[in-house]
């Protein structure tokens, strides 16, 4: 309370008729010094602020919290010195499995079912003419134009994939370049945000993608630059120099292209430049495309063909060493049986389908049931068309 009365009273300078002197002595009683803090020293019955600083000291608590509850939860591996620690990243599941490369795993499954089926198929229903020689030429026969072709198969399917992403990054490059800025952020939020991507954040990952976009054509350019120099040099090398005449442009050129260089060497330092930019960004997350290199054509075609071919002539091998049709049709059922449930169990381990005894069941069961299907359908024809042949057909 203020005092209202400037009447002074005594030495000491106290209020006479104010609360503030004291009741005993009659001696005023200094107030302490007005502070210009806006915070509050004591606790208050109710909020003095707003509810946006209120949400605010609720997010940056909670963060907070977050962050230590992270920390504590995070692997000390650098200062753990305990025999028996194990970091989180090392840590493998109980169906833990090496994998191997979808493109080859599925080359070698195409090309294995259908040479374990196809010839065992043949072979199968040929053995009901009684001559195992007929079974092993033509078998042979189908064997080795069954790989050839099966390899030529996959070749084309290849150049078929790698046609196709080239005409889509050429015409993915071609959108880019006409996109203004808010159609970049547009196309790349409709890809992020399924995977809960705010627009702000889209928008940040949008400028960062066309900055290595544009560093990415930048480099492009250096290197082809680079290219026709040293081409330039080799045609120098190899008929002499002819001085040319130097060009403002092409002065300033080089000068641009240094420059830019430079900084697209600050942009990425370490990044593949094939697979940094706007345009991968869109072809890899957008459409689902990846590069397909030129090895990929051979490769398909060796791992197609050699698949086929192995796994044909494993029914055929018993035709080979039995003379009785029959006996080696019993032979190569057996052997072609084992081998095509082997073949399940391992296609279902290396492509990561469902594992267990239930999983690897199916795999099996499923492609023992293909190969059988096809080998009782030829068998059945084949004998009925020869029954049909007796009676005069």
């Amino acid at each position: 309370m203020a005092c209202s009365s400037t009447k002074k009273s005594g030495a000491g300078g106290g209020c006479a008729n104010c609360s503030c002197a004291s009741s005993s002595q009659g001696a005023s009683v200094k107030l302490p010094p007005k502070t210009t803090s806006k915070t509050e020293s004591t606790p208050l019955l109710w909020s003095t602020t707003s509810n946006n600083a209120s949400d605010s000291y609720l997010a940056t608590t909670a963060s907070s919290s977050a962050s230590t509850l992270s920390a504590a939860h995070e692997c000390p591996a650098t200062e753990q010195h305990d025999p028996t620690f194990v970091c989180c990243r090392d840590v493998v599941s109980a169906d833990e499995r090496t994998l191997i490369d979808p493109d080859f795993a599925r080359d070698c499954i195409v090309g294995l079912s259908d040479g374990l089926t196809v010839p065992f198929a043949l072979t199968a229903g040929l053995s009901s003419t009684g001559s195992t020689r007929l079974v092993v030429l033509a078998g042979l026969a189908e064997l080795v134009s069954g790989a050839i072709s099966m390899g030529i198969g996959g070749f084309l399917s290849a150049q078929a994939e790698m046609s196709h992403f080239a005409y889509n990054l050429k015409s993915t490059q071609q959108r880019v370049e006409r996109s203004c800025g808010t159609e970049v952020q547009r196309q790349v939020h409709d890809i992020l945000k399924g995977y809960g991507i705010a627009p702000d954040t889209s928008a940040q990952i949008a400028a960062e993608l066309t900055a290595k976009e544009q560093a990415r054509r930048q480099a492009e350019q250096m290197a082809a630059i680079q290219q026709n120099r040293t081409s330039n040099a080799a045609g120098r090398k190899l008929f002499g120099y002819i001085p040319l005449p130097s060009s403002s442009s092409v002065v300033a050129t080089r000068k641009r292209v240094t420059s830019t260089d430079e900084e697209s060497q600050q942009l990425l330092p370490e990044a593949d430049l094939d697979q940094a930019g706007l345009t991968p960004f869109l072809l890899k997350l957008g459409e689902g495309l990846e590069p397909v290199s030129t090895s990929r054509l051979y490769i398909s075609a060796l791992t197609i063909g050699l698949s086929y071919f192995i796994g044909g002539i494993i029914p055929l091998l018993p035709y080979v060493f039995v003379q009785d049709a029959g006996r080696a049709l019993l032979l190569s059922v057996i052997i072609t049986g084992v081998i095509l449930l082997v073949f399940g169990v391992v296609k279902q381990r290396v492509t990561g389908g469902e594992g267990g005894v239930k999983g690897y069941a199916y795999g099996a069961v499923s492609t023992l049931a293909v190969g059988g299907v096809a080998a009782g359908a030829s068998w059945l024809l084949v004998g009925l068309l020869e029954g049909g042949g007796d009676g005069g057909i």
